[in-house]
């Protein structure tokens, strides 16, 4: 069994770079919101356009729909491991930046999921 160089000098170079080049800022955990507002928007795309069909070929023909919620784990995870490892204390802009974004996404997530609401009420 062979290693490669750079995979071999990984180890040392990680060793070497300053702490705050490895561990997450605030800007980084605010990028994962986004990502994961992002990956629930897409899914719910695929989810609409998603036409149903018979239990045999429903993984065959809901693979977006699926790609769709493993994006979401996978953004998820990150965001988790950002904000885990992220570098305290986050300034206060930081902090005010972070919590506006929640906010923003949050409310742009609701106005976009609205279909889901009016959809419901209509089958009543």
């Amino acid at each position: 069994m062979h290693f490669s160089l750079p995979l071999l000098l990984l180890p040392a170079i990680a060793f070497c770079a300053p702490v705050a080049e490895i561990l997450p800022t605030a800007q980084d955990v605010i990028q994962s919101v986004v990502n994961i507002h992002s990956a629930v928007l897409e899914l719910d795309q695929n989810v609409q356009a998603f036409q149903g069909g018979s239990f045999e070929t429903a993984f065959v023909e809901g693979k977006e729909v699926l790609a769709g919620v493993a994006k979401i784990h996978e953004v998820n995870r990150e965001g988790f491991r950002r904000a885990t490892l992220a570098l305290p204390p986050f300034s206060i802009k930081d902090t005010t930046d972070l919590i506006n974004t929640v906010v923003a996404t949050g409310r742009l997530l609701s106005r976009s999921l609205l279909h889901r609401q009016n959809a419901n009420t209509r089958c009543e």
